[in-house]
């Protein structure tokens, strides 16, 4: 049986259209590809105990955010500040320096690893949902840092050179104020017109607000 050249185009250029679809659609979950990173190296003083191990709906606050973190679509889970198997651990290069501490040593480690972007988050936040932290991810074409309205935590912040010697610079100078705050006002920040649907829980006497 003889194909038509016009059939055997058409064969051709639909083939052509699908391999170039799921090349555009490879890129694009290539591009939204992330790490996902906790923050869990802080006194946890005013709690009275350590954070990370505290109860929330059957796991401990660090397993729950590790969870949240890989239904909100991360690649992979980095803990910072403590030793949390089986997720891979950052000490901190700068110890005592907060969660700027942590978001240094992890945005590092993605620079030498993975050049992926980083979805930040706090230890003692569980009940965010992977909802909340997916909408941080969906706007972040708007700029280098995204967070929640008045909320430096979590953010999700694109892996650049330029954030590493940015960080370095405060971390480095101790006349500097190292809050997260004052670093964020050398970033490309997009601030979500909305507050966060969740909160900081510092304290027990927060769990039952």
């Amino acid at each position: 049986m003889i194909i038509p050249v016009c059939t055997v185009l058409t064969i051709f250029n639909s083939r052509e259209c699908v391999l170039n679809s799921l090349e555009i659609l490879k890129k694009r979950l290539m591009q939204m590809a992330f790490l996902g990173v906790i923050l869990a190296g802080g006194k946890s003083e005013r709690m009275g105990r350590d954070k990370a191990t505290m109860q929330w709906q059957g796991e401990s606050w660090l397993s729950h955010m590790a969870s949240l973190l890989k239904t909100a679509g991360a690649k992979e889970v980095i803990v910072c500040g403590r030793e949390a198997p089986p997720y891979v651990f950052l000490p901190d290069i700068y110890p005592n320096a907060g969660p700027l501490g942590g978001i240094h040593a992890a945005l590092r480690y993605s620079l030498s690893v993975h050049q992926l972007p980083l979805l930040i988050v706090p230890v003692d936040i569980p009940s965010a949902t992977a909802e909340d932290l997916v909408t941080l991810v969906q706007h972040s074409n708007k700029a280098e840092a995204v967070t929640y309205k008045r909320s430096p935590l979590p953010i999700y912040l694109n892996a650049d050179a330029s954030q590493l010697t940015n960080l370095e610079a405060i971390l480095n100078n101790d006349t500097m104020n190292n809050a997260i705050h004052h670093w964020l006002e050398n970033v490309l920040h997009f601030e979500l017109p909305v507050s966060p649907p969740f909160k900081n829980i510092n304290r027990l006497s927060d769990l039952e607000a």
